[in-house]
């Protein structure tokens, strides 16, 4: 469910696969230069790390978290990112809505 908000976001083929290597390598197929390109070379980084804290919260505090809840985290982590740094070339804001362009 993570996985498939951000490959249909992205363009990515949803391809069923048998490891994270395989997901890894569908996605870094279709990075590029462009600010997609970049997003898609990221983002897998981010849901991996989202996801590895939600499981950390539930085995140590038996916390358990939705999809919802880590499709979010993942937003506001991609987020924080485009905040951090202005981009060269702004990508046009219908394309990425919930992306502040500074």
């Amino acid at each position: 469910m993570v996985w498939d908000e951000f490959e249909i976001l992205l363009d990515i083929p949803r391809v069923q696969v048998d490891t994270i290597h395989q997901k890894l390598n569908m996605w870094r197929l279709h990075g590029s230069t462009t600010l997609h390109g970049h997003l898609v070379e990221v983002i897998p980084s981010i849901i991996l790390w989202n996801l590895w804290l939600a499981r950390v919260s539930y085995i140590f505090n038996g916390l358990r978290s939705s999809s919802r809840y880590i499709v979010a985290k993942v937003w506001q982590d991609v987020t924080m990112i485009s905040l951090s740094r202005p981009f060269v070339n702004k990508p046009s804001a219908a394309l990425f809505p919930w992306l502040k362009i500074i």
